[in-house]
């Protein structure tokens, strides 16, 4: 009983800190960019500077300052951290035409 207790725990733990932004979501990524303080790096992967340069602007304009976006190897693109449904789009449109 106290280890599913403890193990509850770590999970929502997890959860709270990927929604916040902190920790990347979990997946099978072919790239992971990690936004801090409206800087976008690439964590993992390859992303050709003018796409990097063109999700910052993105991101920035949508105010966001903490977050991991992660393209996965299907082409879905997912966010942990608190990146508006428009932003999202956005970043979307930019992963996926350039």
């Amino acid at each position: 009983m106290v280890y599913a207790v403890a193990a509850l725990a770590v999970v929502a733990a997890w959860l709270v800190a990927a929604r916040a932004g902190l920790v990347a979501p979990v997946g099978r990524a072919v790239v992971v960019l990690r936004v801090r303080n409206g800087r976008v790096d690439v964590v993992r992967g390859v992303l050709a500077r003018p796409a990097r340069d063109l999700v910052a602007d993105a991101l920035a304009r949508g105010g966001v300052a903490r977050a991991f976006v992660q393209v996965r190897h299907d082409g879905r693109v997912r966010f942990s951290g608190r990146v508006s449904e428009g932003v999202q789009q956005q970043v979307r449109n930019i992963l996926r035409n350039t």
